[in-house]
C-alpha cells in the first residue's frame, strides 16, 4: 500500500504534499525536521491522504497536484479521499 498525503502547517500558512508507504512515520518525520523542504516550518498536521497499490500510481498523483498550484482544489481533493 501506497499512500499519497497532504500536511499543513498553520503556523507558517503552508501546506505540503508527498508520497509514502509509511504514513504516520513519514508525518513524524517532518515534525522532526528531518525532511529538506518542510523544516523549520512545522508543526505539520496531516490534512488528508490517498491510498494508491502502487508506489507509481502515487507518484503520478503527486505530480498532477503539485502542478495544480490552487489550494482549495488540493485541500478539496484530499479531505474528500481522507480514510
Amino acid at each position: 500500500m501506497h499512500y499519497l498525503y497532504l500536511i499543513e502547517s498553520e503556523k507558517y500558512d503552508r501546506y505540503y504534499i508527498g508520497q509514502t508507504s509509511y504514513l504516520q512515520n513519514r508525518v513524524q518525520r517532518h515534525n522532526e525536521n528531518r525532511c529538506k523542504y518542510t523544516r523549520g516550518k512545522g508543526p505539520w498536521e496531516l490534512v488528508g491522504f490517498k491510498t494508491f497499490l502502487t508506489r507509481s500510481e502515487a507518484v503520478k498523483e503527486e505530480n498532477r497536484l503539485k502542478k495544480t498550484k490552487n489550494k482549495e482544489y488540493i485541500y478539496f481533493k484530499s479531505e474528500k479521499n481522507i480514510q
